[in-house]
């Protein structure tokens, strides 16, 4: 993930044409991805290559360059696409590079000039073939190339910080299905909104039973947001276990942000299956890399929790270095000097608390007398915590809280 081939290679899509999978099928008989980049960061005014790939039946195959292929590499806004007139899409040209099979690859330029988030795709044409135009987006991870078609989701995307750049994140245990689950949404979705968080991890996310209308607690959350804010809000639920045998809980992603990519993480087994959730996204401040996670809770588990922190460690390593700015959030169920921090502190994250705050405690468990901190920003890369703060530490209505965690809100800066 994360990479491509920066020097125009094969690797994470382009195959041969001809009839194969993604490279183009006898009934389209032609084919084009955007190879490379699936992400990037770029300073405004500044130049990044691209690369894409593109195999027209009968016509690319020959060595070299095939005569009479267009191309040219374009950037717009996120969720509009390249061939609507009105989207503001700028392009430029690009030139054959190399032969990758039956597929010519192409090269060009993306030189952005003022700061945004903007989607990326190819443009293709062979008039003397094929009238119009053939976009291409990504074909990476099983996605297809213009095989299924343009899809906003899957194209490329560039970051071009600008000036005071903030990105805000948050983390809250939502403590499944306890009390009156739709108040303590709604009142989290309201403080969320008041901050006006970008990205929010989540913990015991929870399915309720008996309603269809309901998929997850992060999914509810996400559409109280959608409202509030007038912001597009999605989210991803990572099943971890059954909560009393009965209950599907596992982890919550909701952003207000374009999501790049997406895994779940299998980690070292405790108490029982915990996994993170890995999403990349378009901020402000750059493309970055977060993991959301909810470590083992039992004491005797101390050294599964070191297990499960090098093992997100190992995953975010992989999208390094097209991904340097990255974030762990989630309920880690260790106080500060445990080990398996450590083992964050040793691959070069910064707790973003103790940088903000460093003669604070920052407890977070129990919201109703907190005696530890347990919930955690963590984040390494150009990025720096200017602001973090604890949530949910009242009553929303009466003796009722938003959940038994605090939530911990992480406001940073780019660099």
């Amino acid at each position: 993930m994360g990479g491509g081939s920066a020097g125009g290679g094969s690797a994470g899509g382009g195959l041969s044409g001809g009839g194969t999978a993604g490279g183009g099928s006898s009934v389209a008989r032609r084919w084009a991805n955007l190879q490379w980049p699936p992400w990037a960061t770029v300073d405004a005014g500044s130049s990044l290559a691209a690369y894409a790939q593109v195999w027209v039946d009968g016509f690319t195959g020959t060595s070299g360059a095939t005569p009479g292929l267009l191309g040219a590499f374009g950037f717009g806004p996120t969720g509009t696409r390249p061939d609507d007139p009105d989207a503001g899409w700028s392009w430029q040209s690009a030139a054959f590079n190399v032969d990758v099979g039956n597929n010519d690859e192409l090269q060009g330029l993306l030189t952005p000039r003022t700061a945004g988030v903007f989607d990326v795709a190819f443009r293709a044409r062979l008039p003397a073939a094929f009238p119009g135009d053939l976009l291409g987006d990504r074909s990476d991870r099983g996605r297809l190339g213009s095989d299924d078609g343009f899809q906003t989701e899957n194209a490329g995307r560039l970051v071009v910080p600008g000036t005071g750049a903030r990105l805000k994140v948050a983390s809250l245990n939502l403590q499944c299905l306890t009390g009156d689950v739709a108040a303590r949404l709604d009142a989290a979705a309201q403080r969320f909104a008041q901050l006006g968080t970008d990205v929010i991890a989540l913990q015991e996310v929870c399915v309720p039973a008996g309603d269809a209308g309901v998929s997850d607690t992060a999914a509810t959350l996400a559409t109280l947001l959608s409202t509030r804010t007038g912001r597009r809000w999605n989210s991803r639920f990572a099943q971890t276990h059954l909560a009393n045998n009965v209950t599907p809980e596992g982890l919550g992603f909701v952003t207000a942000q374009p999501l790049s990519e997406l895994q779940i993480v299998d980690l070292p087994i405790g108490d029982f299956q915990r996994r993170a959730i890995i999403g990349v996204v378009g901020a402000p401040t750059g493309m970055v890399a977060i993991a959301v996670t909810h470590f083992s809770f039992r004491a005797q588990d101390a050294q599964v929790r070191v297990a499960q922190a090098t093992a997100i460690v190992t995953a975010l390593g992989q999208l390094m270095p097209a991904t340097p700015r990255q974030l762990v959030l989630g309920d880690l169920n260790a106080v500060p000097t445990e080990a398996s921090l450590d083992a964050l502190r040793t691959a070069g994250f910064v707790d973003a608390w103790s940088a903000v705050h460093p003669s604070l405690p920052g407890f977070t468990h129990t919201s109703t007398n907190p005696t530890r901190r347990i919930d955690y920003v963590w984040a390494r890369g150009p990025l720096d915590a200017i602001g973090a703060e604890t949530q949910f530490g009242a009553p929303f209505r009466g003796s009722e809280y938003v959940s038994d965690h605090l939530g911990l809100s992480v406001e940073f800066s780019g660099r």
